[in-house]
């Protein structure tokens, strides 16, 4: 559960829920909004399996949204790590290239971004210096 004011963890009868805070004020029209740059930021947990399906739905989100919900989408992107930005940039930069190059203006130019399994799917991850790494360390 996302909320504004602050972490914490409850338990509900054998049910643990955890609140997390974020940074862009949560409001009845950004709401899902937020939960897709969530997505974004929480795609190294997203297993190999599942990556396809996540980008599918990811691609289908963007182009469901408005001109002016892409506007603020990538302007509440800014309160969220740069790799969120990055894999806004390359999902808008087709359909919006003007969104794109003001995230793109926020990157570090020699910085790569790992994502986990579903760069893979990034057509553009190459200009959008977008690499797989998972989070688990095989030995």
């Amino acid at each position: 559960m996302l909320n504004n004011k602050s972490s914490y963890k409850i338990k509900i009868g054998s049910t643990h829920v955890g609140y997390m805070r974020i940074k862009p004020k949560i409001t009845k029209e950004n709401k899902q909004l937020i939960m897709f740059l969530e997505v974004l930021k929480n795609s190294k947990k997203i297993p190999d399996g599942s990556a396809n399906r996540t980008y599918e739905w990811l691609q289908k989100r963007i182009y469901s949204y408005s001109s002016s919900e892409i506007t603020i989408l990538v302007d509440l992107s800014m309160d969220y790590p740069p790799r969120v930005r990055t894999m806004l940039g390359s999902l808008v930069e087709d359909k919006y290239s003007n969104e794109a190059f003001k995230l793109e203006k926020t990157l570090k130019n020699n910085t790569h971004y790992s994502i986990g399994y579903i760069a893979e799917k990034f057509a553009k991850r190459d200009k959008w210096r977008l690499k797989f790494e998972t989070t688990r360390k095989d030995n």
